[in-house]
Parts: structure tokens; C-alpha cells; sequence
């Protein structure tokens, strides 16, 4: 997917809007495990340079799920919380390094909700940046996504809130407990 789908499918989460229904395979017979081909989600996509799941060797493996409809809106979730995102640059050769193509992260803006009006109807301010662009906009709040990932226990997200000095801002509070509810409570996948 483009990194907007990715952005607005991490915007619906959030809203708690459905994501469809994800079928999958639980994979149980050797004989399939030796004879279908599989593949990895990918983790760290690169415009032109990765932009194929790499296959994964299943011989001997136990038994594990197979997603038969559903792979791009899990991979986006995946690379949104534990990955990269990196496109090519306007103006730039088609070189793969950090100045043609830098390695983004999605970051969600806490520091206020976007527009009414906007043109995709959106409320939450996903984008995929450096971490540079994220750090240097001074009229933002860019928080990495893939950080709540460490707030398992409520608590330690109530603690970090605290010492960021972000408990005055109402939206940043409420936009970072909704992201981890969503995360590690709720069940988005059907």
C-alpha cells in the first residue's frame, strides 16, 4: 500500500471504524508446510529496492497461520508499529540511500486534532517521517507509533505522560491512551 493508505488505515484503528474481516490458515500437515510457498510480512520497505515479501523456508517448522485474505492491511499494521516506510524523495535519483530515499517512521501527532473538513475526513495526523522531521517541527507533538509497544501496563503509560508534561494537553492524553487501547486491548481483527 501507499504510505497514505497506511496513515489512513492507522486513522479508522483509532476511530474504531471496521477493518474487515482477516481470513487465515492454520497450517497443521507436513505435507503443505513442504510443498506450498510462503512468505515473511515485510518489516522495512524501500520504494523500487524492497518491495517484496522475501519467502520463508516452512520444512520442519510447527504448525503456525497463514493469512489467505488480509496480508496488506496486516503488513501495514505491521510496518506502522514495527517497521519502515521509505519513498523516494521529489527531485532525487532513484539511489538507494538516505537522501533519495529516507527511512521513515509513522509518527501520530498529539499535539491537537486535525481540521474539520478535511478532504479524507480524517481526525488523527498520522504521517510517515525521519526522525529529524518528526523532532524539528516546533508546531507539533510527533509521537513514533511504534513506541507505544512499550507501554504494556497502563502505568508506565500514565508515567511517561507525566514527565513528558503532556497531561495538560486533554488531546494528547486522550489520543495516546486510545492508541494503546487499540493496540493492546482492543480486538481489531475479527
Amino acid at each position: 500500500w501507499t504510505h497514505e493508505k497506511i496513515e489512513n488505515l492507522f486513522d479508522s484503528i483509532m476511530r474504531d471504524y471496521p477493518i474487515n474481516s482477516f481470513m487465515f490458515w492454520q497450517i497443521t500437515d507436513e505435507n503443505i508446510k513442504n510443498t506450498f510457498k510462503f512468505y515473511k510480512f515485510i518489516t522495512h520497505y524501500r520504494q523500487r529496492y524492497h518491495e517484496d515479501n522475501e519467502d520463508i523456508g516452512t520444512k520442519g517448522v510447527g504448525d503456525f497461520s497463514a493469512i489467505i485474505d488480509g496480508q496488506q492491511r496486516l503488513t501495514s499494521i505491521y510496518v506502522g508499529l514495527k517497521g519502515s516506510y521509505a519513498y523516494k524523495m521529489p527531485r532525487k535519483w532513484w539511489n538507494d540511500d538516505q537522501i533519495s530515499l529516507p527511512t521513515r517512521y509513522l509518527y501520530l501527532d498529539i499535539s491537537a486534532p486535525l481540521p474539520e473538513g478535511t478532504e479524507e475526513k480524517l481526525k488523527y495526523n498520522f504521517a510517515f517521517k525521519t526522525p529529524d522531521e518528526a523532532n524539528n517541527q516546533t508546531d507539533h507533538i510527533w509521537f513514533k507509533v511504534g513506541d507505544i509497544l512499550a507501554f504494556t501496563k497502563l502505568f508506565d503509560l500514565h508515567k511517561f505522560i507525566s514527565s513528558q508534561s503532556r497531561s495538560s494537553n486533554e488531546f494528547a492524553c486522550e489520543t495516546l491512551y486510545t492508541l494503546r487501547q487499540r493496540v493492546f486491548e482492543d480486538k481489531t481483527i475479527n
